[in-house]
């Protein structure tokens, strides 16, 4: 199972985001691949990132691939909730 933490680094080298920096994405309780991470600083000095997610069961009954988000502040709070928000949902 992959994920994403992220880390601000201060100009001296300080971690300002804790020793091993914050998760963005929540923890999925499901079998799943994540793909496609990427961040950008936003105009508003608050980070965007973006992930795909490709979850499949067990028996390959089903399967669903969507794209997420989560936009951090300098101080890691996570703006847009726990969970992230959808920037899209394909199940198949």
């Amino acid at each position: 199972m992959a994920t994403i933490y992220a880390q601000r680094i201060n100009n001296s080298g300080t971690r300002l985001w804790g020793d091993y920096g914050t998760l963005v994405p929540p923890d999925y309780d499901f079998d799943f691949q994540m793909t496609g991470h990427s961040m950008i600083k936003a105009r508003d000095g608050n980070f965007v990132f973006t992930w795909r997610i490709d979850s499949v069961k067990s028996d390959m009954s089903d399967q669903a691939r969507f794209i997420k988000a989560q936009k951090l502040d300098g101080n890691a709070n996570k703006l847009w909730g726990a969970n992230a928000v959808f920037i899209n949902k394909n199940d198949d």
